[in-house]
């Protein structure tokens, strides 16, 4: 069975993966903490939501189905990985630096939760796979290269 999410997606989504160490989960608390401590509000959908303004520039999910989090039953949460995705908005003014504030604070949540940043097919995110985002941003954005 696959997990949702892996392939498949619209090309309007990036999606990144912020993963535990092997056999390790993350703590309900300490996800929360620390996505709050980066400026993201708990909000519609029952996920994580960093905002510029009012504008919603990413979300951040439970990667687990069916991907929100109980704010009754966070404490008690385990998480085996968090989602991180953004829907690629071409009437956005910035939307290259949208990504670049998705990617930057999810690499800092990664870091207060010790764990690390991930692709699409969960291996370590590289400076290639930056560029394949930045590369999709602005193909469905309508950027010049």
């Amino acid at each position: 069975a696959r997990e949702p999410g892996s392939q498949g997606l619209p090309e309007d989504i990036v999606v990144v993966f912020i993963l535990p160490r092997p056999g390790e989960k993350f703590a309900g608390a300490q996800i929360n903490s620390s996505v709050k401590a980066l400026g993201l509000r708990f909000g519609e959908m029952n996920i994580y939501h960093y905002y510029h303004g009012d504008r919603k520039v990413f979300s951040l999910a439970n990667m687990h189905e069916p991907g929100t989090f109980d704010p009754d039953t966070l404490t008690q949460l385990e998480s085996a990985g968090l989602t991180v995705f953004m829907q690629i908005n071409p009437a956005s003014q910035d939307p290259m630096g949208d990504l670049s504030e998705m990617l930057q604070r999810s690499y800092q949540i990664a870091g207060l939760l010790e764990g690390r940043l991930c692709n699409a097919q969960r291996k370590p995110l590289t400076e290639q796979d930056a560029e394949n985002c930045r590369r999709q941003v602005r193909a469905v954005a309508g950027l010049p290269e």
